[in-house]
């Protein structure tokens, strides 16, 4: 049999002892986490600094020695304070682990405005890692814990982001919203300088929804007040955007005002380049080849790849338009192997991207597999101390989570299998009409009699066709490559399902929930507080942090309505649910009534099931 389910209880006299250690560990931490430590000199100067000098703000912080060892809120503190110097000098987060350990700590704290600043920052890594979800999640509890301060700045930095966010998934309605109450709190927080920033966010939203007239409005609005407080970038850059729903609108001589003015008030233009570029397409579209010339001029000497591009593209169309066709022709050649560049190297960014993916997969899935096996090493200790089922039901959903996940990675494997033989599909109808295009041009160019000039620009054409034709060949093989390892990968990961499968049958023979209630003594309680949070985590890791979703959905709810619930998430029937929660049975039932209607406030026919499962 095996020693870790070989559950007998201790004597009194034998728990006595362990009882009272308990307690003093338990106190004697409680104690030293308590103490109220001074702030150092060096994260306070770094917090003074903040706002206008954050670059200082930043050597402070980076150049401050034996961080290592602060006591944990100062530490907690230290980190925050670091994240938001990065933040505030434009660098780019790559990681959320340093925010999550912020956050944990903050949350367990009586401190609105630090849970807020914690919330918010998470919610700006998240934007820089691109996960929209958890960065609204992050924004909404930030919001939720601001309201309780009244830091209004701060909200309205919280709000500003939260509408950036939807602007980003194109719900331009919900952005409005949130940029609205970001206005709000600027003016109770007697700020009406930034309100330009705003109105410019408020103004693009109803421009994407194409109500021009009150988007022209709003921008009028936005470019007074930035003119009024000397923000010349800011203004600027608010012509641009003017400028560029006169685009939408196909109203070229507003294009061209709007765009020179903004080039007139503020030349280090974030979009010096695309401007100048848009002016002179706009001029050569009205035959206005000099001002075309002059404007494209400016970007000659460009890093960029794009505007490389960009800037021979339409050099060889406005040479075109002046009857030199020579000059057009050398300028669309060049033109077409700086978009060859940038589509080489995209490629290669996207295949590089794919792999990363699958790896981080990979390395992810056998992390699962070794934190299986350590916890069922653990189990041996830890049913002997607690006398608890919560090991066994967080045993048992991790394995079965786990072989959601690999079911769940194979039918992405297949779908990227469809996804690549479409694509490769779709490349051949490329080939095939780029051949009957080179057979069409060639027989052209054979009975055409056109000068030299026109006959050297079809030929480069042609060329041109036949090098993209060349390659989509090799990019048709890289996939037909990455076909045959992605059949490896879904062959390999069947197998592996076969292996789950056989692990699924020992677990179940090694874990039995009849054994462990057949010990427990009515009144005892099964499961301890600490048990509860590592409870309370799992879910939260397991379920898309499930547990902190309900908290937010139903603040009404106390800790012993989240834990029931919890419960009832996992499918725990009403019997074992009132066993681990030391109530009776009858008393559960009566409390599930009252979770439902006293404190989500749900009247109807719906269980508490349902609602449960609604939650994401």
């Amino acid at each position: 049999m095996n020693p870790a389910f070989d559950y007998l209880p201790m004597n009194a006299s034998r728990m006595i002892p362990i009882v009272a250690i308990t307690f003093v560990l338990v106190m004697s931490f409680l104690f030293s986490c308590n103490k109220n430590y001074p702030i150092p000199d060096e994260i306070s100067k770094a917090q003074a600094l903040m706002l206008e000098r954050p670059d200082s703000a930043l050597l402070i912080l980076e150049g401050m020695k034996g961080v290592e060892h602060l006591p944990a809120k100062l530490k907690a503190t230290y980190n925050l304070c670091l994240i938001e110097a990065r933040d505030k000098n434009y660098i780019v987060h790559t990681s959320d682990s340093l925010i999550n350990t912020v956050v944990a700590f903050f949350e367990k704290e009586d401190d609105p405005l630090m849970k807020a600043k914690a919330y918010y920052y998470q919610g700006r890594i998240n934007k820089d890692l691109q996960n929209s979800k958890k960065a609204a999640f992050a924004f909404k509890k930030a919001e939720t814990y601001v309201n309780e301060t009244s830091d209004y700045r701060l909200k309205a930095l919280i709000c500003t982001q939260m509408g950036g966010v939807f602007h980003y998934q194109r719900l331009f309605n919900d952005a409005i919203v949130w940029h609205e109450k970001a206005k709000d709190a600027l003016l109770l927080a007697g700020d009406s300088v930034s309100i330009s920033y705003i109105l410019r966010d408020i103004a693009s939203a109803y421009s994407n929804l194409k109500e021009y007239d009150k988007s022209l409005s709003l921008f009028n609005d936005a470019y007074k007040v930035a003119d009024a407080n000397n923000q010349l970038s800011v203004a600027s850059n608010i012509l641009y955007d003017i400028a560029l729903m006169y685009i939408q609108r196909q109203m070229q001589d507003s294009v061209i005002v709007y765009m020179k003015k903004a080039l007139l008030k503020d030349s280090a233009l974030v979009n010096f380049e695309g401007t100048c570029l848009t002016l002179a397409d706009e001029y050569r579209k009205i035959n206005k080849l000099d001002s075309a010339r002059y404007y494209l001029s400016r970007c000659a000497n460009s890093n960029s790849l794009f505007t490389k591009a960009g800037y021979y593209y339409f050099l060889a169309n406005i040479e075109e338009d002046a009857g030199n066709y020579k000059k057009s022709l050398d300028a669309y050649k060049i033109s077409y192997n700086c978009q060859d560049s940038i589509r080489d190297k995209h490629s290669a960014e996207a295949l590089a991207e794919v792999v990363a993916k699958y790896d981080n997969e990979k390395l992810e899935n056998e992390k699962n597999v070794i934190l299986l096996e350590k916890s069922r090493a653990w189990s041996n200790f830890y049913l002997i101390l607690s006398g608890s089922l919560l090991l066994t039901i967080a045993f048992v959903y991790i394995f079965f989570t786990f072989k959601r996940r690999k079911e769940s990675q194979l039918r992405e494997s297949v779908n990227k299998l469809i996804d690549y033989e479409k694509q490769i599909a779709d490349n051949m109808k490329m080939l095939k009409a780029n051949e009957i295009w080179i057979r069409k041009t060639t027989k052209q160019m054979a009975d055409t009699s056109d000068e030299l000039a026109k006959k050297e620009y079809q030929l480069a054409l042609l060329r041109a066709k036949t090098e993209e034709t060349i390659a989509l060949k090799k990019d048709t093989e890289k996939l037909e490559r990455t076909l045959h390892d992605l059949k490896d990968q879904i062959s390999s990961l069947s197998k592996k399902k076969v292996q789950i499968i056989a692990m699924n049958e020992q677990i179940m023979k090694q874990t039995s929930l009849i054994e462990r209630l057949q010990v427990w003594v009515p009144g005892d309680p099964l499961i301890a507080e600490s048990e509860w949070a590592q409870f309370s985590e799992l879910m939260n890791e397991h379920f898309d942090n499930f547990s902190k979703k309900l908290e937010v959905a139903f603040p009404d709810l106390t800790t012993h309505d989240v834990r029931i619930c919890n419960l009832i998430r996992l499918g725990i029937s009403n019997e074992t649910i009132a066993k681990l929660t030391n109530c009776k049975y009858e008393s559960l039932l009566t409390k599930r009534t009252r979770i439902k209607k006293l404190r989500m406030h749900i009247d109807g026919d719906i269980t508490l099931e349902d609602i449960l499962q609604k939650i994401e």
